[in-house]
């Protein structure tokens, strides 16, 4: 993705799956700043339904920790994973769309096909 100074950009790919169970995920920040990450979705059956854990686990470089002395980089990230969470639990709970109802979707079934290096 290249996104704003807000979003940044970088890339992600989906590097292990379990099925109902998990999601594992490699995530390279390029900007704001250079980050490379693991993300996890572990989904857990509880009663009533699933609990969806969201982790991302990585080293911080020092302009990361110079800057998280001046902002809680922990919890603005907390917060954006809580709404990506909302969001993702008001999508898996609400009525079913059709299947180019979500733009982003509709962005990658159209897209070209990346051609091999």
């Amino acid at each position: 993705w290249d996104g704003n100074d807000k979003l940044g950009s970088g890339r992600m790919e989906i590097i292990d799956t379990a099925p109902a169970k998990r999601v594992i995920s490699e995530l390279e920040f390029f900007r704001p700043f250079k980050a490379d990450c693991l993300v996890e979705f572990s989904l857990q059956p509880v009663s009533g339904g699933t609990e969806v854990r969201w982790e991302m686990d990585g080293a911080r470089s020092l302009s990361v920790k110079l800057v998280s002395l001046f902002l809680d980089l922990d919890g603005i990230q907390g917060r954006e994973f809580e709404k990506g969470l909302a969001a993702l639990k008001a999508l898996v709970e609400g009525p079913v769309q059709p299947r180019d109802y979500w733009p982003v979707a509709r962005d990658i079934a159209s897209a070209a096909p990346r051609q091999a290096a």
